[in-house]
C-alpha cells in the first residue's frame, strides 16, 4: 500500500492535508473525535516526511463567516492528542 508520503517529491518542506474535521461540538469540546482519531496516523506519517502539514477543514456549513463554526475548538483538542505543535 502506497504510504502518504511517497508521492511526495524529495525536497518537499510541507504539504497540504485536507481532513474530514466536521465533527459534533457542545460547549466548546469536541464530544465524538473519531474522524479527528482516524487522521492521526496520516497527520504523523506525513510530519515524519516533511516539516509542515498545513490541514484545511471546515465545521458545518455556513452562510458567510460564522464563529460558531470556528475550526479552532478542532485545533485545540487536536493538540491534546498530537507532540506537535498545532497553530490555528
Amino acid at each position: 500500500m502506497m504510504k502518504p508520503y511517497d508521492a511526495l517529491p524529495p525536497d518537499t518542506e510541507r504539504t497540504l492535508l485536507r481532513c474530514d474535521f466536521n465533527v459534533p461540538v457542545a460547549n466548546n469540546t469536541v464530544t465524538d473525535d473519531h474522524r479527528i482519531q482516524a487522521s492521526l496516523p496520516t497527520i504523523n506519517e506525513l510530519l515524519n516526511a516533511v516539516e509542515q502539514v498545513i490541514i484545511t477543514a471546515h465545521r458545518g456549513r455556513p452562510n458567510g463567516h460564522d464563529p460558531d463554526l470556528s475550526t479552532a475548538i478542532i485545533a485545540d483538542h487536536l493538540r491534546t492528542l498530537t507532540d506537535h505543535t498545532v497553530h490555528h
